[in-house]
C-alpha cells in the first residue's frame, strides 16, 4: 500500500466525509487494512486514496502544488522520508508531534476539510 505523508493526518481523523462514495470507500478499505496490521510505503505523489479522488486528473491532483505543501511539512514534523515503510504507530507519532504540538496549522490550514482534523485536535 502507498500513502503520501499528510494523508496519515486525513486518515487518522477520518469521519466519513470525502470527496464522493468511491473515494470513501477507498478510505475505510485503506483504514481497514492498516488496522489489521499492513504496513505502507511513503510516496510523494498520487496514492493508494488518491486513486479514487475526483481530483486525480492523468495521475496528478488537480491541487498538486498544495498537497505537495502539506506532504512536505508533514513529512519534516514526523521525521519520515518517501519509500520509507510505515505502520499504524506513525498516527500515534502524528499526535505526540504534531496534533499535542499545536502544528496542525502549519500543515493543512488552507484544506476544506481541515474542520475535521482541528475538531479533533482540540479535544487531544
Amino acid at each position: 500500500m502507498k500513502i503520501r505523508p499528510h494523508h496519515i493526518l486525513c486518515i487518522a481523523h477520518y469521519e466519513g466525509k470525502g470527496y464522493s462514495e468511491e473515494f470513501n470507500l477507498k478510505m475505510k478499505e485503506v483504514i481497514k487494512r492498516l488496522d489489521g496490521g499492513e504496513e505502507f510505503s511513503l510516496v510523494s505523489g498520487a496514492d493508494d486514496l488518491c486513486s479514487s479522488c475526483p481530483n486525480l486528473i492523468n495521475g496528478v491532483c488537480k491541487t498538486e502544488e498544495k498537497v505537495q505543501r502539506y506532504d512536505k511539512t508533514t513529512a519534516a514534523l514526523l521525521g519520515v522520508k518517501e519509500d520509507q515503510r510505515l505502520s499504524k504507530d506513525i498516527f500515534d507519532t502524528a499526535k505526540e508531534k504534531i496534533y499535542k504540538k499545536n502544528k496542525f496549522d502549519l500543515i493543512c490550514s488552507d484544506c476544506e476539510w481541515s474542520y475535521i482534523c482541528r475538531k479533533y485536535s482540540e479535544i487531544i
